[in-house]
């Protein structure tokens, strides 16, 4: 992602907000992420794929996801930034899976689509607002097009793919679900399919997914079951797309991990050597 606009940034006239508690040092481009804890950042195979994708988590610094709120013993805002990076790097190895498949796939919209898919969290929970609500919606289309207007080359399909994984209302079709599916962008799918299968910071199956919803809110076990079916048939699309070469089930935590250790411009075959 391009450096952003020239207005007031975090790198420039905000540096006074900084506080051990927002677990961020700012530098002139923007910020580091502190690495001295955290499931994510701590850990040395993720520190290439941090290191490389700090300038395009940006736009997570500006709206706050840098820590504040604390639920279940968790830093819900700085929690956000770990979560994110799995999802890209789950979200870059669907991508890339399914490219070898011989389905062309923009990576780069993939990408930052990952990048912003939780871009609304802070502001939806400090109005209360559910994200599958149409104000949480709302909330999280307006917060898009501020980034879009700071980060000119976030694009419309990267902004698409963003506020299709935030809330995806074609879950709860009765009918004509497969038919949504096939509608939509497949950067949008791969975006959505790669958050539904992360549970906090782990990669995970659909089912696994499914059973660990359920278990911590089975009063909305009908809302977690639709999920079950529209994601069950995304991967089912997906697969019948690339003919078969592509599963979901091969899209381990392992293989997951791989993508991160090789770094973020390797994983979207980025030419670094003239920068």
């Amino acid at each position: 992602m391009s450096q952003p606009n020239p207005q007031p940034t975090p790198s420039q006239d905000n540096e006074e907000e900084v506080s051990p508690e927002r677990d961020i040092i700012l530098t002139e481009s923007g910020f580091t992420i502190d690495r001295t804890k955290g499931e994510i950042t701590s850990n040395p195979d993720w520190q290439n794929w941090l290191n490389e994708s700090a300038e395009d988590l940006s736009p997570l610094w500006t709206v706050g996801h840098m820590g504040g709120e604390e639920q279940e013993g968790v830093d819900t805002f700085s929690n956000v930034i770990e979560h994110t990076a799995v999802v890209d790097a789950n979200a870059i190895t669907i991508a890339r899976a399914i490219i070898e498949a011989g389905v062309p796939v923009d990576i780069e919209v993939v990408h930052i689509g990952a990048v912003l898919h939780d871009i609304g969290k802070r502001a939806q929970i400090e109005l209360g607002e559910n994200p599958q609500s149409n104000r949480g919606a709302v909330v999280n289309k307006a917060l898009l097009w501020h980034v879009q207007r700071v980060y000119p080359a976030v694009s419309d399909e990267m902004i698409r793919a963003a506020l299709f994984t935030g809330r995806v209302g074609e879950m709860f079709l009765e009918e004509g679900m497969e038919e949504a599916i096939r509608a939509m962008p497949i950067e949008c799918l791969i975006v959505a399919l790669a958050d539904a299968t992360v549970r906090n910071t782990k990669p995970v199956s659909i089912k696994e997914a499914f059973e660990a919803n359920v278990k911590k809110k089975s009063s909305d076990r009908l809302i977690y079951e639709k999920w079950f079916v529209f994601y069950s048939e995304v991967a089912r699309h997906l697969k019948r797309v690339t003919g078969g070469k592509f599963d979901i089930s091969d899209i381990t935590a392992d293989r997951v991990l791989v993508t991160a250790q090789k770094g973020l411009n390797s994983a979207l075959g980025r030419n670094t050597s003239a920068q």
